[in-house]
């Protein structure tokens, strides 16, 4: 796919990723990595004033995530205390 002119919708795509005990830190980051790829390759390189993907690290009770190896992740909260996303990823 080329991407031949800069986000121009004006509007944000809202992502979560849904983490839980024990997950793997480097899939959580990797996605996080992904979509800020995404924002840039949206914006041509140019900063954006309104990045086409905006992310939520949630946990399914709100509380910080301990992962595999044992790394505390901060979240969001909780499904329920963030507004509605486009895409949920778990």
């Amino acid at each position: 796919m080329t991407i031949m002119k800069p986000n121009q919708t004006g509007a944000s795509h809202t992502v979560a990723l849904l983490i839980y005990e024990n997950c793997q830190g480097s899939a959580v980051s990797s996605l996080v990595e992904v979509l800020d790829i995404a924002n840039l390759y949206a914006g041509r390189g140019e900063p954006l004033t309104t990045p086409l993907f905006r992310w939520l690290i949630v946990s399914p009770d709100g509380k910080p995530v301990a992962t595999m190896g044992g790394i505390d992740m901060a979240v969001a909260g909780g499904p329920a205390q963030v507004p509605a996303p486009a895409l949920i990823f778990i």
